[in-house]
């Protein structure tokens, strides 16, 4: 019987030598230091762009935090993507790119998000704090 031929391919081509020398070292696992690093260089890169590259990345640690907080809030609540579009009335597919950050969602979307995910969002709690204050 002859053999089939992506073996014969793959013998000639040198593929299953593939797991051996700078193959699987590149492919080494990142450690939780790798990404320390790369958070550090991503900081130094703002700094080196001056204001206007500190503000971008602030602005995006921002939107990523407020991403986070979505889906922390949505698992505590035991609710799918799903479940939270029908109690907010966004499409699953829409929520499903906020929380991939593929898609920059509209004051109105956040306000929707937040009411059906019962959050208040810290400044509008401080805003209340100072209300309840006496002058």
């Amino acid at each position: 019987m002859a053999p089939e031929p992506w073996t014969v391919a793959r013998e000639e081509s040198g593929l299953d030598n593939m797991t051996e020398g700078a193959y699987s070292q590149s492919m080494a696992t990142p450690t939780s230091g790798d990404f320390e690093e790369l958070l550090g260089q991503i900081e130094r890169e703002a700094k080196e762009d001056g204001p206007a590259g500190i503000a971008d990345l602030r602005a995006l640690q921002f939107k990523y935090q407020m991403i986070n907080e979505l889906i922390l809030r949505r698992r505590e609540l035991h609710w799918t993507q799903q479940q939270l579009a029908e109690h907010s009335g966004i499409a699953q597919t829409a929520i499903s790119k906020i929380e991939r950050g593929r898609k920059s969602p509209t004051i109105d979307t956040y306000a929707r998000l937040l009411t059906a995910l019962e959050l208040n969002p810290t400044w509008a709690r401080r805003s209340a704090e100072r209300a309840s204050q006496p002058a």
